[in-house]
């Protein structure tokens, strides 16, 4: 039998049995799963919004309005979007990896800044 530690994701060690083919994980913190909804949501928004401007920017091209001045607003909006959108993935990923590797927790005590020191991983393999 395995057990599986999933660190700041979940309250509980997941568990793995070889023999048996099991695989269950400890319940997830109600923090990652709300934080988790949320970005989900902003992203869905995010791309809904580019959709609804690119069927605004379709619709007055089959009108024969293809310079139009809202076109170019259009698509200006849907650039800053695109951008808005990639640095939001950057930062969140970023700060996911802090999370997870334990830097933010101050039970920990590695040192961020020793590299002889071993880092903490997002998940561990520990014989039981």
């Amino acid at each position: 039998m395995y057990h599986l530690a999933a660190g700041a994701l979940a309250a509980g060690p997941g568990r793995i049995g070889l023999s048996s083919g099991l695989v269950s994980f400890g319940r997830p913190r109600a923090t990652f799963v709300l934080l988790a909804g949320l970005v989900m949501a902003v992203a869905a928004g995010a791309w809904l919004f580019i959709v609804g401007q690119l069927r605004g920017l379709v619709r007055a091209l089959r009108a024969g309005e293809p310079f139009a001045r809202a076109n170019e607003l259009r698509l200006r909006q849907i650039g800053l979007a695109v951008i808005a959108f990639a640095l939001g993935r950057a930062v969140l990923g970023w700060g996911t990896g802090l999370y997870l590797t334990g830097k933010r927790d101050p039970s920990n005590t590695g040192s961020a800044t020793d590299p002889a020191e071993p880092r903490p991983t997002i998940s561990t393999l520990a014989r039981q």
